[in-house]
């Protein structure tokens, strides 16, 4: 487990096998830390726990305060909507807000990976970028920073009023457009359907079962089960979002923006 933890830019020197100790010390002697922690940086006290507070003062170094809006994660993220204020004593500014999300290290190694591996994939205007600068693995949190995408909606709140047709076009049609080519060529692989299905293993609830009866069902659940355990499919094999739910698509205008690559 030790080599998920070197920084991509070192990763390449050692990814042959693993170094001497000596080695390894060298590499992360002559290695550039980036910029020092803004120990004077303006955060809203009670927020933020102290590991994340120091994470967040490293991030960026460069402000004078931020402002910290919580936006919701899951199970063990936390993220934000992030507005930086300049020091006045500079030229720049931070016109467009961040987005920060801390989790567990692995969790934003992973993502971040993700981000670099396949979210070049997708077009710039339909995804987050993230600022590599201000992303830093801790001890036992980690935080991923990017651009926020302003004035979006989900798309799951959008197709509910009977909208968001065009977004949800543009998701595949653009946005997975790379990642589809990407599949090409591959070969077919052949697979149980029930694994690309989220089946439930036991049996229904039975308000859902009610409702599914009223709506024309016909057979038991574990009928239908079994008889789509009988097949098999052809597929090519490329990359996968895995999580990608009306959550996780904003919609600006008629665009389909894929966020949360983790």
């Amino acid at each position: 487990g030790w080599l998920p933890k070197i920084p991509s830019d070192i990763r390449p020197q050692v990814w042959g096998g693993r170094p001497a100790l000596h080695d390894i010390a060298e590499i992360i002697a002559r290695r550039d830390p980036g910029p020092a922690a803004n120990s004077h940086l303006g955060i809203p006290e009670g927020v933020v726990s102290v590991e994340e507070r120091l994470l967040l003062s490293r991030a960026f170094w460069d402000c004078e305060s931020i402002k910290l809006i919580p936006l919701g994660g899951g199970r063990s993220a936390s993220v934000f909507e992030v507005h930086a204020t300049a020091p006045l004593s500079t030229a720049r500014s931070f016109a467009l807000p961040f987005f920060a999300k801390f989790d567990s290290p692995d969790a934003i190694w992973k993502e971040r990976e993700n981000y670099r591996q396949f979210g070049s994939q997708v077009p710039f205007r339909l995804r987050p970028n993230i600022d590599e600068r201000r992303c830093i693995i801790g001890p036992t949190r980690a935080l991923l920073v990017g651009g926020f995408v302003e004035g979006s909606v989900p798309l799951s709140g959008v197709l509910r009023s009977g909208n968001g047709l065009e977004a949800l076009g543009s998701v595949f049609e653009e946005a997975l457009k790379g990642w589809h080519g990407e599949a090409r060529g591959k070969g077919l692989q052949r697979q149980r359907l029930l694994e690309f299905l989220t089946f439930p293993k036991g049996p229904p609830p039975a308000s859902q079962l009610d409702r599914a009866k009223r709506l024309g069902l016909k057979r038991d659940p574990a009928q239908i089960r079994m008889k789509l355990g009988e097949f098999e499919v052809e597929h090519l094999r490329g990359p996968a979002h895995c999580d990608l739910h009306g959550r996780n698509v904003c919609v600006v205008g008629s665009s389909g923006i894929i966020i949360d690559f983790c």
